[in-house]
């Protein structure tokens, strides 16, 4: 509960948007994406709803994450396409982590920049 409260807050809170719009969240000098700790706390806790949305490309876990990433309203709907699109590569296995997962949107995302905003 308190990791839920915790993700939600920074989200909301406008932390987030401070790192979208100076910089520290996004892809970093080398290319690499680079994820906030929000995102990453958000993707553990709520693994099983993300899985499930992301494979319909569509739903409030999902659209919550995708704004975590660095989406803007006007990505926001490319990159829940994305999502649904790289769903297999996203999630090869049932026993998928949140690990996994991230590791597996840095290496999707990185191909697609305009996404994060």
């Amino acid at each position: 509960m308190t990791q839920v409260l915790g993700a939600t807050t920074n989200g909301t809170s406008g932390s987030q948007t401070f790192g979208i719009s100076s910089g520290t969240s996004g892809c970093t000098e080398d290319g690499a994406v680079k994820w906030s700790k929000a995102a990453e706390v958000y993707a553990e806790v709520n693994l099983d709803s993300l899985r499930r949305e992301m494979a319909m490309g569509k739903g409030e876990y999902v659209e919550t994450f995708a704004s975590l990433l660095g989406a803007t309203d006007a990505t926001r709907p490319a990159m829940l396409q994305l999502f649904q699109s790289e769903y297999a590569a996203l999630f090869p296995t049932a026993s998928t982590t949140s690990g996994d997962l991230l590791s597996a949107l840095g290496s999707t995302l990185v191909q697609h920049p305009e996404l994060l905003g």
